[in-house]
């Protein structure tokens, strides 16, 4: 009966029988009944009882999504299905936050999360966080600290995420990879990207690369020919010096004001 109902009002809907209500988005009009919409959406049920303007038009202006979303928003509302595509879902789920369609969201949000990658767990992870999308974000955060080595080879993503970003990511303890070589090339890798805009933040996102984990040989490599490792304050310079000393005199790690991260717990930097 549910099924013949949505269908009923779906019909009702694209013959325009007792529309009430015109939505008008990019010059494209939909008609719509005002009881329907107000039934699924906070939003419209807001809107059409709270005195405004909109409560007694029969035409509704919306200008914060194109018309081919909010074609597919309606037909959500009145049937209860939608179609999702890689190419919609995005502007779909802040259409949906606007309205307050949580269930739209959550749909959305589970192709969304089939879709994550290393190409795009950047992006993802960002558009989460905007968007209030806790599972998809957990998602996201998961691929970057796990699959951060690929990601710094593959994603276009990881050279235009601002510094901000990335320290947030090195600075992890979760974050996953054989040695702090592979953080300080991923490091260098983003700073010249833009090297003339990026090159004054090194020695701040420097702070963040626990030396004392990079393997003996990388250390003293940096040390003589890598240039970007004298723009570190001098304090920093002093604690790479002391990992280096420590390595090779004493043949143990020692991480003086870097904790190791949980993936080193178990292995052995000699």
């Amino acid at each position: 009966r549910l099924q013949n109902l949505s269908s009923g009002l779906t019909l009702m809907r694209k013959s325009e029988t007792f529309s009430d209500v015109t939505l008008v988005v990019d010059d494209v009009s939909i008609a719509c009944h005002k009881v329907v919409l107000s039934a699924m959406s906070p939003y419209f049920a807001a809107m059409f009882q709270s005195g405004m303007k909109e409560a007694d038009s029969q035409k509704v202006e919306l200008k914060f999504c194109d018309a081919d979303t909010m074609r597919t928003v309606v037909d959500y509302i009145y049937s209860g299905e939608m179609e999702i595509t890689k190419e919609n879902v995005q502007s779909i789920i802040e259409a949906a936050d606007h309205f307050s369609l949580d269930g739209v969201k959550d749909e959305c949000e589970g192709c969304l999360v089939s879709q994550v990658d290393v190409t795009n767990c950047i992006g993802m992870y960002r558009f989460a966080i905007t968007q209030r999308l806790e599972y998809l974000r957990d998602v996201a955060k998961e691929c970057i600290l796990g699959e951060f080595k690929d990601i710094v080879r593959v994603s276009e993503e990881f050279l235009l995420m601002p510094k901000e970003e990335l320290v947030e990511i090195i600075s992890d303890d979760d974050l996953e990879v054989e040695n702090e070589d592979v953080v300080f090339c991923s490091v260098k890798k983003w700073v010249e990207a833009d090297k003339s805009n990026r090159e004054e933040f090194f020695p701040e996102i420097a702070s963040n690369i626990r030396f004392s984990f990079c393997s003996e040989e990388f250390l003293k490599e940096l040390l003589i020919t890598e240039p970007l490792v004298m723009k570190l304050e001098n304090v920093a310079v002093r604690r790479l010096f002391r990992s280096i000393l420590c390595l090779v005199n004493e043949g143990v790690q020692q991480s003086f004001a870097w904790n190791p991260r949980s993936s080193y717990a178990q292995s052995s930097f000699v």
